[in-house]
């Protein structure tokens, strides 16, 4: 089975440019992931070529499978495989390619001669909670009050955390609900497309492109509400993502009024880990 998809990935590749030159968004790549006239994946890798190719061989097996549960009589081809195509995002040194393919071709119907309409970003009147940008606000000292205060100097600067976030990698198979946060608040459990939004904010590239993406999925009804510092009616209720000085994420951490779990590393940590740190919280929807 695996040398048959691999054969097939090769007269792919000679049929897909070895280049990929177009940057897409991570409010792009959502968006196509969520849009049902396509079957998509992803792979991240520091070639861009090699993310790439995984993305094919990962897409080439979910269309093997999508085949076999809709077209039990149809094999796959290079003049099936030739449409599929390609959004890349850098990511630090790392390049994010997701591989996709119209459901139309693969039902025989012609394919969209553009990208789809959903990869559209929402409209500009949807506009972020609290305009002043997010990255000028520094996380406060959390305290176990349900009203919080701006503070009136800048918090103290961070120190630095005992180990570094690493690059949140999607799960192969997870069941619908996945293990709970820290011991605190046993009974909260995530749902898949909780973990998928989670997923997402992590792979951004900085606090700002997270306040896009919370924007984007308040707009799409995953998000109920989001801000910064001075307006979280509740801190130990909300999430909270935390940015560094430059680039990157540097935490996204569950609820909770003392230690949380961070999500960008599978243990445990506080708000005050991260004080003088960019930070944004937010609330899922039910």
């Amino acid at each position: 089975m695996n040398r048959n998809l691999l054969t097939i990935l090769s007269l792919v590749m000679l049929l897909i440019p070895m280049a990929l030159t177009a940057q897409n968004t991570s409010e792009e790549i959502v968006m196509m992931k969520l849009d049902k006239n396509y079957l998509s994946e992803e792979s991240t890798n520091a070639s861009e070529v090699k993310a790439r190719d995984n993305a094919d061989l990962l897409l080439i097996s979910r269309i093997t499978e999508y085949f076999k549960e809709h077209f039990p009589d149809k094999t796959l081809s290079p003049d099936v495989l030739q449409n599929i195509q390609h959004m890349s995002m850098k990511r630090g040194e790392h390049t994010r390619v997701l591989s996709y393919i119209a459901i139309a071709v693969l039902s025989g119907e012609a394919p969209p001669a553009t990208k789809p309409a959903t990869e559209a970003k929402p409209a500009t009147t949807d506009k972020p909670v609290n305009e002043t940008k997010p990255a000028t606000k520094p996380v406060e000292e959390a305290k176990p009050t349900t009203e919080a205060k701006p503070a009136s100097k800048p918090a103290e600067e961070a120190k630095p955390a005992n180990k570094p976030a690493t690059e949140a990698k999607p799960a192969a198979t997870q069941s619908e609900n996945i293990a709970p946060p820290p011991a605190q608040d046993p009974n909260m459990t995530l749902q898949q497309w909780q973990m998928d939004v989670i997923n997402e904010i992590i792979y951004a590239k900085d606090i700002n492109e997270v306040n896009s993406l919370l924007n984007l999925f308040k707009s799409l009804g995953r998000i109920k509400k989001y801000g910064i510092v001075t307006n979280c009616p509740d801190r130990n209720a909300t999430f909270w993502v935390i940015g560094s000085q430059g680039e990157g994420i540097k935490a996204l951490l569950g609820p909770g009024s003392s230690s949380r779990r961070n999500y960008s590393t599978g243990e445990n940590a506080t708000l005050e880990d991260f004080k003088g740190n960019p930070a944004l919280w937010f609330e899922f929807n039910n």
